[in-house]
């Protein structure tokens, strides 16, 4: 058992040399719900009049020392992918009026894949479905296009 982790040890160590010297990334669009929202739904949620427990601490005390949106004490896997690849935390789309040449983060809180109309008939679904789908948040990455000419090879 020993040996067996000794080896895995040396694995890991053997393994991170290979990913630093991998392709370098310019920046990370990413897509999703609470489990990657940096601070959406923040937006979302007031344009909506809905209260927003992630807006509050103890949201975002652990790390950052103030709630940002994200539905964490600390930090998200998104921001440990930032890390890694030597790149800035991912903005949010929709709070952000600055520079998005690192990347966005269109992922909301509370967002589907399926279309807001598929929920029209589920009564309680309808109350609380929010316009943040998977092709929503498309929609906002082709919106941004235009603003990220620097990035061609990224589109």
């Amino acid at each position: 058992m020993k040996l067996l982790s000794i080896l895995s040890l040396l694995l890991l160590a053997s393994v991170e040399p290979a990913i630093s010297s991998l392709r370098r990334y310019d920046a990370i669009f990413n897509f999703g719900d609470s489990f990657s929202d940096t601070g959406n739904n923040i937006v979302v949620y007031e344009e909506n009049s809905l209260p927003n427990p992630a807006a509050q601490p103890p949201y975002g005390m652990t790390f950052f020392g103030r709630p940002t949106g994200r539905n964490s004490n600390g930090r998200l896997i998104i921001d440990f992918i930032a890390k890694k690849l030597r790149l800035p935390l991912v903005p949010p789309f929709l709070s952000q009026n600055g520079s998005f040449s690192q990347g966005a983060n269109f992922a909301v809180s509370g967002a589907t894949t399926q279309d807001i109309s598929f929920f029209k008939d589920i009564p309680i679904a309808s109350q609380i479905s929010l316009n943040t789908t998977s092709s929503v948040q498309l929609q906002w990455f082709e919106s941004l296009k235009p603003c990220c000419a620097a990035l061609p090879q990224v589109f």
